[in-house]
């Protein structure tokens, strides 16, 4: 499993991971062309799966944009999904777009996710923790 991450803070965030069968993006608070100034040895049009871990706009403010240029699948929780502006919801319709829950377990192409619920002034505020081919990263975020 490969993993950068390539913007943290309040004007954006944005996480890369990889393993042999997905290519993913934790949050969407950066644009893909500043993500590949930023990265540019990562193929974002590759991107397979995207996860947001709540719904500020330093964390979701490019997801519209960014889903329509990967096609990715995109999965978050069904309260962060309520407090997307309209213009987000209406893009995700679009798209694959999946419901997680907090504490949960789910499995998806070469890797297991547990989901963590987290304490922040969001609606929710997910942490994740991948693991694949006995290597695992947990990735957790304003809390």
């Amino acid at each position: 499993m490969k993993f950068c991450v390539i913007a943290s803070g309040s004007k954006g965030n944005m996480t890369y991971i990889e393993t042999k069968e997905a290519r993913i993006l934790i949050d969407a608070g950066i644009t893909l062309s500043e993500a590949k100034t930023r990265q540019p040895e990562i193929d974002f049009s590759l991107v397979t799966d995207i996860f947001i871990t709540h719904e500020h706009n330093d964390h979701t403010r490019y997801l519209r944009t960014v889903a329509k240029k990967t096609n990715a699948n995109i999965y978050l929780h069904k309260k962060v999904f309520a407090k997307l502006p309209t213009d987000i919801k209406a893009e995700l319709k679009n798209h694959n777009t999946a419901f997680i829950e907090e504490n949960g377990h789910y499995q998806f192409k070469d890797f297991d996710l547990l989901t963590l619920g987290l304490s922040h002034d969001a609606a929710s505020n997910l942490g994740y923790v991948f693991s694949s081919n006995g290597s695992s990263l947990a990735y957790v975020t304003d809390t």
